[in-house]
């Protein structure tokens, strides 16, 4: 249910491998990429289909005009919180995916490589969904 949470569906286009980048920062794994698409559209399809997946999830933000989604869910034990922003990039009929995850249990964050691996199987499943090949860039140093 939780790789659920993170599955982004906007719509199927053309196999074109997508750099991705990643890194940690403040107990979050934080993934970066670019998709084809107007970013209003992405931003509403990623929501509802992660609402209806997902009706344990607690909607913390739907901000549809600022695009910036933030949720929680409990699951085994343990709180995810999950939060992304969608944007165009000027001059382009692409968008940018802001997305970001942090586990805790027992009032402890969970391992950043294993938020990583988590964050790593979001984007995966959410390329799927697209039908492209996606390509994840090694984790920035902070």
């Amino acid at each position: 249910m939780t790789a659920m949470l993170m599955v982004f569906v906007a719509g199927c286009i053309a196999v074109i491998p997508i750099l991705i980048k990643k890194h940690n920062e403040e107990g979050f794994a934080t993934v970066q990429f670019e998709v084809q698409g107007k970013a209003a559209d992405l931003y509403a399809k990623s929501v509802d289909y992660t609402l209806k997946k997902n009706p344990d999830l607690k909607v913390v933000k739907d901000d549809r005009q600022n695009l910036s989604f933030e949720g929680t869910v409990t699951k085994d034990g343990r709180n995810y919180d999950a939060k992304w922003t969608v944007q165009q990039v000027a001059d382009s009929s692409k968008s940018k995916i802001d997305y970001q995850v942090k586990g805790e249990q027992d009032g402890k964050l969970v391992g950043a490589a294993e938020m990583g691996a988590f964050a790593d199987a979001a984007v995966k499943n959410f390329c799927e969904a697209l039908n492209q090949k996606c390509e994840i860039a090694p984790a920035a140093a902070n």
